[in-house]
């Protein structure tokens, strides 16, 4: 099943994999926000 994430999610979740510091890498990011990494950078 396809998960259905708002606009307002999406923005926030890029800002959050725009803004990492300290070497987090996007799949960490992602995997915080239980999101595949794709949906990081793909959006």
């Amino acid at each position: 099943m396809q998960m259905k994430f708002s606009k307002s999610y999406k923005i926030q979740a890029v800002e959050k994999a725009l803004r990492r510091t300290n070497g987090t890498t996007v799949k960490a990011v992602a995997s915080t926000l239980s999101v595949g990494y794709s949906t990081i950078i793909y959006s």
